[in-house]
């Protein structure tokens, strides 16, 4: 008999932004800074995640950039005695690219301020041109990608429902997001919810939306 129904979200019905609700992508709570997890939007009409931290950290990047470029200048108004103060090589690298910091330099210069490796991901969206880049520890959020899917839309939110001894539906919860890069059949959404959930494998089954259906109720009233 089974025990648990595992029921899929109506699209209409979901709720991706509480999916980052709280301090897990922030660090606000954290003694560790690479709890942080950064969405960086590729085009105008989308906003990102954790966009304050990240320009916070665009602009520490371009203002030590220009201390490395007075010692470069021989100015006189730097406070640093060496360019080896300013790690020198990824300066160079900026320097090089001129000024331009992309998402892949950000993470080198997390990687080398914060001791832990950093990397980029690209995750997509349904709609052409939807994209956006995920920065990330690795350490902290090995499985990047599947945030940066998330906050596009690009997954599937399940519900998980308890039955009772005669199989009515009893308690239920929602907020089990399945990112489209976790999962290719529906074995494999079961088996993520299943393990989320603590719920038995063989007591749970799964119901996944293949149609909807729209109905229109006339009312009238009595002319005599």
């Amino acid at each position: 008999m089974k025990r648990n129904i595992i029921r899929e979200v109506p699209p209409a019905q979901t709720d991706f932004s509480r999916h980052f609700d709280g301090d897990c992508f922030t660090g606000s709570s954290q003694d560790d800074y690479c709890y942080n997890l950064f969405i960086v939007s590729n085009t105008r009409n989308r906003v990102g995640f954790n966009e304050t931290e990240y320009n916070y950290i665009l602009e520490n990047i371009a203002e030590r950039a220009q201390e490395y470029d007075d010692i470069r200048s021989g100015s006189n108004y730097t406070v640093f005695s060496s360019a080896e103060d300013l790690l020198t090589e990824f300066f160079e690298k900026c320097w090089d690219q001129g000024g331009s910091l992309s998402e892949e330099l950000v993470a080198e210069y997390l990687t080398l301020t914060t001791g832990k490796e950093w990397a980029v991901d690209i995750a997509r969206g349904y709609c052409q041109g939807d994209i956006v880049s995920v920065v990330y520890c690795k350490e902290r959020h090995p499985d990047a990608k599947q945030y940066g899917e998330i906050w596009l839309g690009a997954a599937t939110e399940f519900e998980t429902i308890k039955l009772d001894e005669a199989g009515e539906e009893t308690d239920s919860c929602f907020g089990y997001i399945v990112a489209d890069c976790l999962a290719r059949k529906d074995e494999d959404y079961k088996r993520l919810v299943c393990d989320w959930a603590g719920l038995d494998l063989e007591q749970t089954k799964l119901e996944r939306i293949i149609g909807e259906k729209h109905f229109t109720e006339y009312e009238y009233k009595e002319v005599c």
